[in-house]
């Protein structure tokens, strides 16, 4: 998007940012050609020539940026340029600015270069919001909701996809299998939304003290199962029983009190030399 709207204006660099809701500030995804590169360099709403678009809802345009009183020190190093600035917006929704500069002597931008990248902007939302919605709905097939941890569709898929791998490369495979204890009773107790809370709790604790390389999915309403590649059956007992301790040692707040839980895991091992499926293996 940024390389096709330089060359739309032949200007010479240009940088687009994203707006985060949550912070409520801008972050840089994009620096293309500048001195150097600024990506991930975060903007407050007002901050620069793209701070001032997003704020303003309008184009910025500037015959020397390096004149320019609210110019940020951060582009001190790049020599002197003009730059027209103009926001990423889906109806009053706030998405994000593009910048584009040039080094040209004496080249400025005139209306019809900013109508021209006004209507581009409109199209780069467009292309970007349906990014983002394209990578929320993929998400949300893959991932569990409450926990999120994969979910058990996803999860077999990546699972099967490992078993085949093991078996192909002649390696252990083992799998934990961790059900929490009483668990409609601590719904019945104290209502669901504490019940989610426990969820989530197990689910950050499993994550936390598992390898990055363990595949770690919501298999039922409270259970959840670990597929640890390269793993005996000696060492899928241990990391049971560290998630075991480490939960039976959690406190959990319920607004007024702690709750202690506890649960219980079933091991499996499936070594190189034996012939079986996943799902026996579960």
């Amino acid at each position: 998007i940024v390389a096709r709207a330089v060359d739309l204006l032949n200007a010479t660099n240009g940088e687009l940012a994203l707006f985060d809701p949550d912070q409520e500030l801008l972050r840089i995804q994009v620096s293309y050609n500048m001195d150097q590169d600024y990506t991930g360099t975060r903007l407050h709403i007002g901050e620069g020539a793209m701070g001032h678009a997003a704020a303003t809802q309008q184009p910025l345009v500037l015959a020397n940026y390096q004149q320019w009183s609210e110019g940020m020190p951060l582009y001190t190093g790049m020599p002197p340029q003009a730059v027209v600035a103009v926001p990423l917006s889906a109806g009053s929704q706030l998405v994000g600015a593009i910048s584009i500069g040039t080094a040209h002597v004496g080249h400025t931008f005139t209306p019809t270069d900013i109508e021209l990248l006004q209507l581009f902007a409109h199209q780069a939302t467009i292309a970007i919001q349906n990014a983002r919605l394209f990578a929320e709905v993929q998400q949300l097939a893959t991932i569990d909701p409450l926990t999120g941890l994969h979910n058990r569709r996803y999860f077999f898929k990546v699972a099967q996809h490992e078993f085949e791998r093991t078996r192909r490369y002649n390696q252990d495979l083992a799998i934990i299998m961790l059900d929490i204890d009483h668990f409609k009773r601590i719904n019945d107790a104290y209502g669901h939304t504490v019940g989610d809370q426990v969820l989530r709790s197990v689910a950050q604790c499993c994550v936390t003290l598992l390898r990055i390389t363990d595949i770690v999915g919501r298999y039922g309403g409270e259970e959840i199962v670990i597929l640890l590649p390269n793993t005996e059956v000696d060492g899928a007992w241990q990391a049971a029983e560290r998630l075991r301790t480490s939960l039976a040692q959690m406190a959990i707040s319920t607004g007024g009190r702690s709750l202690s839980i506890t649960a219980s895991f079933g091991v499996a091992s499936c070594p190189p030399a034996q012939p079986t499926a996943l799902v026996t293996l579960i």
